[in-house]
């Protein structure tokens, strides 16, 4: 059945898949896959381990990655992308493994070549001969979204011309942090620096923790393993408590701002903002890897979805006549949006990849005059890099439990993938920032750069990557207040009505500020926090949606390459991706006026089930373009020659236990036999 859909489609496979992937990135990514089928340590086991055995497993497996050298600096120069590929290859193969292996290769050891200075070349020089293992301890047990009240102290001791580390208690042990566990032998740890009494602020420092040869912890530290978790039970998360703990001043990862011997405090940035928002574009990387984790999550399950669907048989018109549920209007309809959202959000997620590392090659400049660059930079790629982390990742958790439930009983098997899946990306959702206050760094941008043009008449910020460039023409937007969405709903119309929609929403929240701003009784605080649900909320949604449509409809615009046939696909997946949204904000489109015509709603209804009963001919074919192997897909019901009930026959008698009479019944049977 699947080869009968792929023969539906109207567009060729290999056409497609170059449209989101040069040549050298299809090579790097079927290299990976050879790899991880090559090697029997990489092989999955069929049935779960025990805690001990998959953080052992995963324990080794990283040890083996990281022999392999997957990624070589040349090749990194040769083609930027490779990393991303690297890292949703290994989500999608194991998510334990890629967060152990990622937080030491990229977090860890590029915070250090990112943040660090000349002196600091000697941690990069022990990590590549494997005599230390990192991770990155920001989070504390009482703080974890709000990184500016960190508690961890280091004061500057000028007598000795070293930090000294202090967790003040039990509320400011780091915690959660990947690797620290049982492995890391150096943290890289956020603390508030302080010379002379003044407190600079969170900076960054090098912290060795254990031993490298016995693994004993050192005089004043105190880390050990947190215990099971929810998911990534591969993964060694711990906790970190510091007590008079010493490192030298050149631990201080200094790029940004550095203490000189006699304890003077010195940075190029001229005011606190400014080096702020250039070390959180640096903090970036973690949320913009976690988009890619989630891309690679949401590969997994819709194409397993998917692939039931059309195999999966179920009723008829006729008796002893099964249609395969793909083709019954309420599966399609469930299906066909995901896909959408699968193409528009792994769109996102590489081109703002493509930021952060523009971001990063700026960050080596040593010219003074790129330092107000690189802030507007930073800003807009931590606003860019929290709001799409939240909409990947929720996107990818509401998909997996639609595709789990498309999947009906067979679903719930552990052996679908389904459960490990939704497992994976759970945390994602929480990490590196709760998505909900991620969320407020998007309108707390937006705020700015409106304020910026609009109240203060005196734009002070760039916009690099021109997210906001909208705001600009934000009064001419909302003076066109008439909605052209016809019963074909166009393309440029639906692009127009989503403007509309996002100008709309700031002018809303400004509206809302202002008035609440009035009444004596309330702080900013208290404004903002009231101003949060069905404005500031919803507001960077929309930004972050915006964009990934945006960025979506530059792909098509932008590449001549694209054949016509691609391109018509790409637009209906466009269309389907932007009327399913409509469904959660006609009522802010009734509520603002722009929509007057009643019969609009039930066009763009129309619209969206009618093509997506025409794609469901191209769907198998579509998730096709970035499925993996059967190997990483790695379930009974995604396999991609759709033979799933063979399959699921043959996963039953592979288990040594299948036939057995446990233990526990056979003790009973004998204390029966007493009776």
């Amino acid at each position: 059945m699947l080869d009968e859909y792929r023969n539906r489609a109207s567009f060729s496979l290999e056409r497609m898949r170059t449209i989101f992937d040069d040549e050298s990135s299809q090579i790097y990514r079927t290299k990976l896959w050879s790899i991880l089928h090559s090697q029997t340590i990489f092989h999955q086991p069929k049935y779960p381990l025990s805690i001990d055995e998959y953080k052992q497993l995963t324990y080794r497996r990283c040890k083996e990655l990281i022999r392999l050298n997957l990624l070589t600096e040349d090749e990194l120069y040769e083609n930027p992308r490779r990393k991303i590929i690297l890292e949703q290859c290994l989500t999608m193969y194991d998510s334990s493994c890629h967060a152990k292996y990622s937080l030491h290769t990229t977090v860890f050891r590029e915070t250090i070549r990112k943040l660090g200075t000349q002196r600091h070349t000697y941690l990069i020089d022990l990590d590549q001969n494997e005599k230390i293992f990192g991770c990155f301890a920001l989070t504390e047990l009482s703080h974890g979204s709000n990184t500016k009240e960190m508690r961890t102290t280091a004061i500057y001791d000028l007598a000795t011309q070293e930090f000294i580390l202090n967790t003040p208690d039990i509320e400011a042990m780091k915690f959660w942090i990947g690797n620290l566990g049982y492995h890391a032998t150096h943290a890289i740890v956020y603390a508030q620096l302080y010379t002379n009494n003044i407190c600079h602020g969170l900076h960054l420092f090098v912290v060795p923790v254990r031993d490298p040869l016995t693994y004993k912890t050192f005089d004043g530290i105190e880390v050990g393993d947190i215990g099971a978790k929810c998911g990534w039970n591969g993964l060694d998360n711990g906790f970190l408590i510091l007590r008079n703990y010493r490192i030298p001043r050149e631990n201080l990862l200094n790029k940004h701002g550095d203490v000189l011997p006699d304890g003077t405090y010195q940075t190029l940035f001229k005011s606190v903002n400014k080096r702020f928002g250039a070390s959180l574009g640096a903090l970036s990387s973690g949320r913009v890897g976690i988009c890619s984790l989630a891309i690679g999550l949401l590969i997994k399950c819709i194409t397993i979805a998917v692939r039931y669907s059309c195999v999966r048989k179920q009723f008829g018109p006729l008796p002893g006549i099964e249609l395969p549920v793909i083709e019954y209007q309420t599966q399609n309809w469930r299906l066909v949006p995901i896909v959408a959202s699968l193409y528009v959000y792994r769109q996102l997620a590489y081109s703002v990849f493509d930021n952060l590392t523009e971001f990063y090659a700026l960050t080596m400049s040593n010219d003074e005059n790129d330092r107000d660059l690189l802030a507007d930079m930073g800003r807009e790629i931590h606003a860019l890099s929290c709001t799409s982390k939240a909409i990947c990742t929720w996107n990818t958790q509401k998909a997996c439990q639609e595709c789990r439930e498309a999947c009906g009983g067979h679903g719930y098997l552990y052996a679908s993938g389904f459960g490990i899946i939704r497992d994976d990306n759970d945390p994602s959702c929480t990490f590196e920032g709760d998505n909900n206050v991620l969320l407020q760094q998007g309108s707390n941008y937006i705020l700015t750069i409106y304020e910026e043009f609009y109240q203060k008449h005196e734009p002070s910020s760039t916009f690099p990557f021109h997210s906001v460039d909208f705001i600009k023409d934000m009064k001419s937007i909302l003076e066109k207040n008439q909605c052209s969405i016809t019963s074909e709903c166009h393309l440029k119309d639906l692009l127009d009505a989503f403007d509309w929609l996002l100008c709309y929403m700031i002018d809303k929240c400004i509206r809302k500020l202002e008035r609440l701003s009035l009444t004596k009784s309330l702080s900013l605080f208290d404004i903002k926090n009231t101003t949060q649900v069905y404005h500031l909320r919803t507001l960077s949604i929309l930004y972050i949606q915006r964009t990934a449509i945006q960025r979506f409809v530059q792909l098509l615009q932008q590449n001549d390459s694209i054949d016509d046939k691609c391109k018509a696909v790409l637009e209906k997946l466009l269309i389907v991706h932007i009327l399913k949204l409509f469904e959660e904000y006609s009522a802010i489109l009734f509520e603002g006026n722009y929509i007057r015509n009643s019969n609009i709603n039930q066009w763009m209804q129309t619209r969206l089930l009618y093509l997506c009963d025409e794609l469901r001919n191209e769907i198998v074919l579509l998730v096709d373009v970035f499925a993996p192997p059967d190997h990483i897909l790695n379930s009974v019901l995604g396999n991609s020659n759709g033979q799933v009930y063979k399959a699921i026959n043959q996963m039953i008698h592979d288990n040594k236990h299948t036939f057995d009479t446990p233990f526990w019944i056979k003790t009973d049977l004998v204390e029966k036999s007493k009776l």
